[in-house]
């Protein structure tokens, strides 16, 4: 019986402590940028679209906030020959070099022959203001 009451006792006791113990802090924990990050997806041409064996995939992040003129590239992906469509590609970035504050937009290239042939219309924006790291980009073509 004594054995039983002890036991009740250190219960009792680890309840207690427990209860006094501070609450986690409910912050996100804060880190150091990652190196070597990746923004991924796929190039998606119109349907029935194939590519020759001198096709070339350009795929870029851009950091595009400062309006009209000349946008800074981050980061490329050059793939000769990619292969069929849907197109992957994975483009590596330094975190350390994205600002929450900025606009990050993915844009894609298909050339043949080293001419234009494929690219998107609409903007792709990644990475900062609720954007992900993942973007599948629909390419129209583009007519000579």
């Amino acid at each position: 019986m004594s054995k039983i009451l002890s036991l009740s006792l250190v219960a009792a006791c680890l309840v207690l402590f427990s209860a006094c113990q501070t609450a986690p802090d409910t912050e996100p924990e804060r880190r150091a940028p990652a190196r070597g990050e990746a923004i991924s997806g796929s190039v998606l041409l119109p349907s029935g679209a194939s590519l020759s064996s001198n096709a070339e995939l350009r795929v870029r992040l851009i950091e595009a906030s400062r309006g009209v003129g000349e946008a800074t590239v981050v980061a490329e992906d050059r793939q000769r020959d990619p292969g069929s469509p849907p197109l992957s590609y994975s483009l590596r970035y330094n975190r350390g070099d994205i600002s929450e504050d900025e606009v990050y937009l993915v844009e894609a290239f298909v050339y043949e022959n080293g001419l234009l042939r494929y690219t998107n219309t609409l903007p792709f924006q990644v990475l900062t203001m609720g954007f992900g790291s993942t973007a599948d980009i629909r390419v129209v073509r583009v007519d000579p």
